[in-house]
C-alpha cells in the first residue's frame, strides 16, 4: 500500500492494485483508508478509495472517516461512496457469519447439555463450517463424539446383559458386538 503514495512507483500501481484486489487475506483495509484520507497524491488517494471498495477487510470506521470526502463532492466522492458501501456489505456479511456461528454453537451447547449427542455433533460441525479455526469448538466436537460413543457402548452393554438374563445368547452376542 505504501507504494501507492510514492510518485516514483506510479508504473507499479496497477500491479499493486491487482494484487490487493485478488488477495483474500485481510490486512490492507486500514492502510488504504489512511492513504485515502492522508495521501499527498490525489491519484493515489483515488486508487486507495477504489481498492478500499474491493478489499476483504474495510475498517469498521470507514463511513465515518470518509464523511468529509463524501460531503466535498469532488472527484474522490464517487470512489468514497463505493468504499463506504463495501464497508457496509462487509459488516453485514461479518454479522451474518457471526450470527450463523453463534446459533449453531448455542444449539450444539444445548444439545450437549441434554445429552443429544447426534444433534450436538451436527451443530458443532455446522459451527466449524463457519469458523473452522475455532479450537474450542473443535475440542467440544471431539468431546461430543467421545460421549456419543461412550453412551452407545453403555446402551449396547445394558442390552447384552438383559439378553443374558433371559438366556438369549445369540442376541447377547450381537449386542456385545455392537460395542466393538
Amino acid at each position: 500500500v505504501a507504494l501507492l503514495d510514492r510518485p516514483e512507483q506510479h508504473p507499479h500501481w496497477a500491479d499493486v492494485a491487482r494484487y490487493l484486489e485478488n488477495s483474500a487475506s485481510p490486512g490492507a483495509g486500514e492502510a488504504l483508508l489512511n492513504l485515502a484520507l492522508e495521501g499527498q497524491i490525489e491519484e493515489a488517494r483515488l486508487t486507495a478509495l477504489r481498492l478500499l471498495a474491493r478489499v476483504v477487510d474495510p475498517p469498521s470506521a470507514t463511513v465515518v472517516k470518509l464523511l468529509p470526502i463524501l460531503h466535498a463532492d469532488g472527484p474522490l466522492a464517487s470512489a468514497a461512496f463505493s468504499a463506504a458501501a463495501q464497508e457496509g456489505q462487509s459488516r453485514a456479511a461479518r454479522l451474518e457469519k457471526e450470527t450463523k456461528f453463534a446459533a449453531a454453537k448455542s444449539a450444539a451447547d444445548a444439545a450437549a447439555k441434554a445429552k443429544d449427542w447426534n444433534k450436538a455433533i451436527a451443530e458443532y460441525q455446522a459451527a466449524l463450517k463457519v469458523y473452522p479455526q475455532k479450537t474450542d469448538v473443535q475440542a467440544l466436537l471431539k468431546s461430543a463424539r467421545e460421549s456419543a460413543h461412550k453412551d452407545a457402548v453403555q446402551k449396547a452393554l445394558a442390552k447384552a446383559y438383559a439378553y443374558e438374563k433371559a438366556y438369549q445368547w445369540r442376541e447377547a452376542r450381537d449386542a456385545y458386538n455392537e460395542t466393538l
